[in-house]
């Protein structure tokens, strides 16, 4: 809870905080409620430039990450895409809205599927999926754990990865090399992003010079057998 989290940081004797996947907004508010360095990870805004400008931060570009893929995704032949997230908000939704901009580009078609929280509405909004099922059809979930959800409901339905349908997920979640198909996705680096910030906080309290206020990681599409 954002209240809570605010509350806590004015009444605390806190000498830095790191925030994860804050919206800019709230991580400017906590900057101004406080007077310890505050280091963001995965700051986000919903609109250009997607990163935020001021304060200190780590970050993927991930509207770029969104468009690496579905550009990559073109290149492969796919000519209707699908875009399945759970959130409306934040990284995830970033990465849609790049893939979109990529995809509206070229002509092409695309599906936009927000699963809803309960259990039996994302089982009739997975099941909208099944007529798309073909070759030309690609499926780009905003992260691993969709992904894995995903290629599980089609499987249990009789259809097959990569046969009717090609899927993407988007972390390189651990479990993406052991999942049935291999995941394909894209590769950030989680545990990079927490030794920078880490980093970047100790300089800030140690009054340390910062060379770089903004970080941005790379990212990597890994091809697995789900493509």
């Amino acid at each position: 809870n954002i209240d809570n989290i605010f509350k806590t940081a004015l009444s605390w004797n806190v000498t830095g905080i790191i925030t994860i996947t804050f919206s800019y907004s709230n991580y400017l508010k906590l900057r101004s409620l406080t007077n310890c360095p505050v280091v963001g990870i995965d700051t986000y805004l919903n609109e250009p430039p997607f990163h935020p400008e001021e304060g200190y931060h780590i970050y993927l570009n991930d509207y770029r990450a969104g468009q690496m893929v579905a550009d990559r995704l073109i290149q492969y032949g796919f000519r209707n895409i699908t875009l399945i997230t759970d959130a409306k908000i934040g990284s995830s939704y970033d990465r849609m809205e790049g893939a979109k901009k990529i995809i509206t580009s070229h002509g092409l078609s695309f599906h936009n599927l927000f699963l809803d929280r309960k259990k039996q509405h994302r089982i009739s909004q997975l099941t909208s999926v099944f007529p798309l099922a073909g070759k030309e059809y690609a499926l780009f979930c905003t992260c691993d754990q969709i992904a894995f959800e995903v290629i599980g409901f089609l499987e249990e339905h009789g259809y097959h990865v990569p046969d009717d349908f090609s899927v993407c997920g988007f972390d390189n979640n651990p479990f993406a090399e052991f999942s049935v198909p291999k995941l394909t996705t894209v590769h950030q680096d989680i545990a990079e992003k927490a030794f920078l910030a880490a980093k970047m906080l100790f300089s800030l309290i140690h009054k340390e010079p910062i060379e770089e206020t903004l970080i941005e990681l790379p990212v990597e599409l890994v091809i697995r057998k789900s493509l």
